[in-house]
């Protein structure tokens, strides 16, 4: 390789290593943080399901990006057909920039489960759904 493909291949490596190390404003949890959404306030909202031996593990957060107080709401979703059905709902709230976050189980029967992180960041409100998982 010549001296000038190498200087440009170490810029890109630069480059990249430093687009990598950016902060992200905000992700969006869907199938744990797949899609990326953009909001002022809030830093992140996060959701996601696990299932292991008829135990539901629902977990969720919103992280404000500032000083903001914040509310999350986490909900479990059973599917019936081409519906989703509410099986229960948990909520947590903080003040001062600090985390709201909910981490709760329910025994659960057989069928296909989601997880909804609905949050709320000063007025900005935003949603992050989990993978669907089936038992």
């Amino acid at each position: 390789m010549r001296y000038g493909q190498k200087k440009v291949g170490l810029a890109c490596m630069a480059l990249l290593l430093t687009l990598a190390l950016l902060p992200i404003p905000a992700l969006a949890a869907h199938s744990e943080d797949a899609g990326l959404l953009r909001y002022t306030k809030t830093g992140k909202i996060y959701a996601k399901l696990s299932i292991s031996g008829g135990v539901a593990t629902c977990d969720g957060y919103v992280q404000p990006s500032g000083e903001q107080d914040c509310s999350v709401t986490v909900t479990l979703y059973k599917q019936n057909g081409s519906n989703w059905t509410k099986v229960k709902s948990w909520s947590a709230s903080a003040t001062g920039g600090q985390k709201a976050s909910v981490i709760e189980t329910k025994t659960v029967g057989r069928g296909t489960y989601k997880v909804v992180a609905k949050g709320n960041v000063d007025g900005e409100t935003s949603s992050a759904e989990s993978a669907a998982k089936t038992y």
